[in-house]
């Protein structure tokens, strides 16, 4: 394949960045893997606009990739699938929005036939599918796997001549076998023949007329969704007596305060999942007990909200023992991820307030109805729910338990909302082999 430029590369595959609008994953494949991953970068750069994006190092250590992450990170692709490291450590922020992330391969040779055939691509394709992320899997042209690999996606993206499978849907092709001309403002490409001439634009951020079109009328539907979601977040707050202002943090993990705090650098969680933002695709989990909705206990007290999973862990691990159902739970708030803090599960508004009223530890925390939680596991004997706690709580899962009229238990994580709130938190334990759905949160505190 000739050699072009990388700057020429990441031009073609923000060309083509609007072939993958609606796709949740794709394989970005070459026999020129350092190309193949410019033009998943030139795709990343333009999809990263609107939504989270991660690009994987299926490679090894390929340069173009590599050389953007730390040059100390500890970890990648391989300690995650083999060794457990948690998909929050192997992920890095290369854009200052934080929407652009690289996975790199990680420690040691990757086996990669294993890798590619591992089930747990597909688990993370429907994850970030889920919540309208994209996930771009950068891998060699060769392998007895790599049909196994594209059909966990969405389909396929080559660079240069390729061979996939019959029957693989092929998203979009760079072609490897034309020559260029370059000049101050543009690439010429001339497909063999001569007979086609496409001009490039050299600016990354510069689109064709039918992206521009296309992404004009999105935003017509976003500014609208969003005004309807300004709308309704303010009647909320009158109804809910808080009026925008966020709750002052209680200082975990050297915060300050959720309005002072500096969003820190965001976690493959925020990866994976995006939150439920208003140009998500239509949540597709339903509420497995909407008949529970009339005696949800749907009341907590907020006591923070944090820029950091970390953060929220430290005071989860803090305040578990001593007030009840406590929890965290992933939520955007203008727009920004935060890690809101939460205690308690009432039934009324009066119970909720009257512990605010009756204890020190949360009389700075703020009333809110979020009904919804996700579940882990119902139907737990009281004898084995302590056990069963722990062993979430090891995993770090924002876990509370709850007893149910027939003295059972099941046990939660978050507090949300809406359904839809809760999509990042279900897409991430899913990833890593939980079953889970979203419920209306009934019982009692379980002691």
């Amino acid at each position: 394949m000739p050699t072009r430029n990388s700057a020429a590369w990441e031009d073609e595959g923000a060309r083509i960045a609007s072939a993958l609008d609606g796709c949740g994953s794709a394989v970005v494949v070459g026999s020129d893997t350092a190309a193949a991953a410019q033009v998943a970068l030139g795709i990343g750069r333009v999809q990263a606009r609107r939504r989270r994006v991660a690009i994987a190092d299926l490679v090894g250590e390929e340069p173009a990739l590599q050389t953007l992450v730390p040059t100390d990170a500890p970890h990648g692709i391989v300690d995650s699938f083999l060794y457990g490291v948690s998909m929050n450590k192997i992920a890095y922020p290369i854009d200052p929005a934080q929407n652009l992330y690289i996975l790199p391969s990680g420690s040691g040779p990757i086996d990669l036939d294993s890798l590619m055939r591992n089930d747990r691509w597909r688990k993370l394709a429907a994850g970030f599918q889920e919540v309208d992320a994209l996930l771009l899997l950068v891998t060699r042209s060769e392998g007895s796997a790599l049909d196994t690999l594209i059909g966990a996606t969405d389909g396929v993206v080559t660079v240069g001549p390729t061979r996939t499978g019959a029957g693989r849907r092929v998203i979009a092709a760079v072609p490897g076998d034309f020559s260029e001309m370059d000049d101050a403002n543009q690439t010429e490409a001339v497909r063999p023949g001569g007979t086609e001439k496409r001009a490039v634009p050299r600016d990354r951020g510069m689109s064709s007329e039918s992206e521009v079109s296309h992404r004009s009328r999105r935003g017509l539907w976003l500014l609208l969704a969003a005004l309807l979601a300004l709308a309704a977040a303010g009647y909320w707050a009158w109804t809910n007596g808080w009026l925008g202002t966020l709750p002052a943090s209680r200082g975990a993990a050297g915060n300050t305060g959720a309005a002072a705090a500096a969003v820190a650098p965001a976690t493959a969680m925020t990866v994976a999942g995006s939150l439920a933002t208003t140009n998500s695709p239509v949540f597709t989990d339903s509420v497995i007990n909407r008949a529970d909705s009339g005696r949800a206990a749907g009341y907590v007290l907020v006591l923070s909200h944090l820029s950091d999973s970390s953060g929220a862990a430290l005071t989860l691990d803090r305040d578990a023992g001593s007030l009840p159902a406590a929890t965290y739970s992933p939520v955007l708030i203008d727009g920004m991820p935060w890690y809101r803090v939460t205690v308690g599960s009432f039934g009324t508004r009066v119970a909720a307030d009257s512990m605010i009223r009756n204890s020190r530890e949360v009389e700075t925390a703020a009333t809110l109805y979020a009904p919804f939680s996700v579940v882990l596991a119902g139907g737990v004997t009281p004898e084995s729910a302590a056990i069963r706690l722990n062993a979430f709580r090891e995993r770090k899962r924002p876990v509370f338990a709850l007893i149910q009229d027939d003295g059972s238990v099941t046990i939660f994580a978050g507090a949300f909302e809406t359904p839809e709130q809760s999509a990042q938190l279900l897409s991430e334990l899913r990833a890593d082999g939980e079953q889970v759905s979203v419920a209306y949160r009934t019982g009692k505190v379980f002691q």
